[in-house]
């Protein structure tokens, strides 16, 4: 259940995206058992082949819906026996009569070379979020249209950006309520503008310090615009710029804090129920006896003269890569998940997931780790299994795993949904006209994303 304190950064987002470890090597041949098959393959050549117009629609005034990264579930109520009513009628659940994660085979659209990262998200306005693919090889992120009343998806836009620049950040720079894109190709920021029809280059900007690694949109700063925060890696230690936003680009840095290690995940998400967006940074270190692995909670304090955070440092255990935050115990706050990646087996390292939950302060309670082998990438959140329970979506070598939370911030055994192949990347977000969540998974050094509706 969404708190009211929370404070979505991203307009429309409907879940965190995934991203695929460049410095793992695994090849698909690597991966077990891929065995699904498609209702239909299209080729980004191949415009038509859904059926429908690739032009987008007329902007409405209206934004998608809120972001699951704030833990958006349906409104539950308890019945008189106690148990949970996720539709408030009887014990249905998303409109079945028992808690289901089932999903029909694949739609499987040709992306470019490698989609190794995915961002599901209200661009145009128009009914039904759209899919974001970054891909490394051809350095470019393109846009896939959603039709939802076909259920199908066009490729609308393709931006080239510069090489280390295709993990796009989405969010409203410009104060217009349309979601924007941001990206760092680890010297300059760049922008893209959107008017509800289409996207247009905005301003970019200089880094302070280089090479940045992961980027956010989110307004920390309370200017009612977004800001573009990147998380740089320099020799000289880890840093964080702020980049404020100035209602249709960025301004040159000003800002910045050190913080994080090595990852380029970094989220934001009200953590401690201000009005300011904070942000969520892990951290990595090759010398864990001077550093240990953690997280940093970086809670926004705006002063009159410009930024400023209050840091909450917590020592988590090896190799904190992926972060993606929600309410998993429904207590009206912000919980975080982390994906462990055992990139160090000498140091007995193995993969994780672990719930740490929020108290609305900023501060964090670790939960028990449960071991998912192989994870590849970010993890998604949202209630899959229509449970009325935040679960965990998880991309890894063989596939994709659920972990089913139980509303009390405890996640259970790692079941894998399906098996794609490598799964570099992976978001939850609610693509048709029924009420379950859908799943997009992008495939590791393959040019293609697969999109499975809830069956």
């Amino acid at each position: 259940m969404m708190s009211d304190r929370s404070r979505p950064a991203i307009l429309g987002l409907l879940v965190v995206t995934g991203c695929f470890n460049p410095s793992e090597t695994i090849t698909a041949a690597e991966a077990a058992d891929t065995g699904t098959t498609s209702r239909s393959t299209i080729s980004r050549g191949d415009s038509d082949a859904t059926g429908h117009e690739t032009a987008v629609a007329e902007d409405d005034g209206t934004t998608g819906s809120p972001s699951a990264s704030t833990a958006t579930t349906s409104e539950s109520e308890e019945t008189e026996d106690g148990s949970a009513d996720s539709t408030g009628s009887g014990t249905q659940f998303c409109g079945l009569p028992a808690p289901l994660a089932a999903f029909a085979e694949p739609d499987v659209y040709s992306a470019g070379e490698s989609a190794v990262f995915v961002v599901v998200a209200d661009m145009f306005g128009s009914p039904g979020a759209e899919i974001i693919v970054g891909d490394p090889v051809l350095n470019e992120i393109t846009i896939w249209q959603n039709n939802e009343l076909l259920a199908q998806f066009a490729l609308a836009t393709t931006l080239q950006v510069p090489p280390d620049g295709w993990q796009p950040a989405v969010g409203d720079l410009s104060g217009n309520g349309r979601n924007d894109l941001a990206v760092s190709d680890g010297q300059r920021v760049w922008t893209w503008i959107s008017d509800g029809k289409s996207l247009a280059r905005g301003q970019n900007q200089p880094l302070a310090q280089t090479p940045g690694w992961g980027v956010v949109i989110a307004d920390v700063g309370g200017s009612a615009f977004g800001d573009v925060v990147v998380q740089s890696n320099p020799s000289s230690g880890p840093t964080l710029e702020v980049f404020p936003g100035m209602g249709g680009g960025v301004a040159p840095t000003a800002f910045s804090i050190q913080g994080g290690r090595r990852t380029p995940s970094l989220v934001a998400a009200n953590m401690d129920g201000d009005a300011y967006a904070d942000l969520i940074v892990p951290r990595t270190d090759a010398d864990r006896e001077v550093d240990p692995d953690g997280l940093d909670i970086l809670l926004s304090r705006p002063t009159k003269d410009g930024f400023g955070f209050e840091v909450r440092s917590f020592e988590t255990g090896p190799t904190p890569w992926g972060v993606a935050v929600a309410d998993f115990n429904e207590d009206g706050f912000n919980d975080v998940l982390i994906a462990h990646q055992g990139l160090t087996p000498a140091d007995g390292a193995i993969d994780t997931v672990q719930v740490w939950l929020g108290d609305g302060d900023g501060d964090l309670a670790p939960q028990p780790e449960v071991e998912v082998a192989d994870t590849l990438g970010f993890p998604a959140v949202g209630d899959v299994d229509c449970d009325g329970h935040i679960d965990a979506i998880v991309p890894a070598v063989d596939g994709v795993y659920m972990l089913a939370g139980d509303g009390d911030g405890g996640l259970g055994a790692p079941t894998r949904l399906f098996a794609p192949g490598v799964a570099g990347a992976v978001a939850v977000g609610q693509l048709n006209a029924d009420s379950r969540l859908d799943i997009v998974v992008g495939l590791a050094g393959e040019g293609e994303i697969q999109v499975y509706y809830a069956d």
